[in-house]
């Protein structure tokens, strides 16, 4: 189970700093400054929506009821939320509580800055379980919970191949 993670996370990191650039692992900022010139996006931007669906341990639409703290990663362009909560109105794949405290790091660059999910806002998430950290799950993708997009994630499910703990789709 731990190599599963490890491998997982290291998959993720590598697909996020090929996608993102060696433009972004380099930007120079003063502490707090955000070098951002380009479009806003959510947690996970770099990943492929596509790519992501049969990897994840959960998909879940949830309204984000605590904003967690934040922890800029000096000389990095990371930026690590903990302690978000988030209420469960659909799972969409895999099984979580209805209520769960997630971790997410958001990116910023020189072309594009990253955002958490805003209180009191629903979002998608694909989560893995972690048994690392302060927090049970790891958010590898935010989407807004808008109806276009919970369709197009349930249509990418359903197109799964089945496995054993997941029964095809009627």
């Amino acid at each position: 189970m731990k190599t599963r993670n490890f491998l997982r996370r290291a998959t993720l990191w590598t697909a996020l700093s090929l996608a993102c650039g060696s433009a972004a692992l380099n930007a120079q900022s003063a502490p707090g400054a955000i070098p951002q010139t380009g479009p806003v996006r959510f947690s996970g931007s770099a990943v492929k929506t596509e790519g992501i669906v049969a990897s994840c341990d959960a998909i879940v639409v949830g309204e984000v009821t605590e904003p967690g703290t934040s922890q800029d990663q000096p000389e990095s362009p990371w930026t690590v939320y903990s302690g978000i909560g988030v209420k469960i109105s659909q799972i969409l794949r895999g099984s979580v509580d209805h209520q769960i405290d997630v971790t997410l790091s958001t990116m910023r660059s020189q072309s594009f800055q990253e955002i958490p999910p805003t209180f009191e806002d629903s979002y998608i998430f694909f989560i893995n379980k972690t048994d690392t950290g302060s927090d049970p799950y790891q958010v590898i993708k935010v989407l807004p919970a808008t109806d276009e997009n919970i369709a197009v994630v349930k249509k990418l499910i359903a197109a799964l191949p089945p496995t054993p703990s997941t029964p095809a789709a009627p």
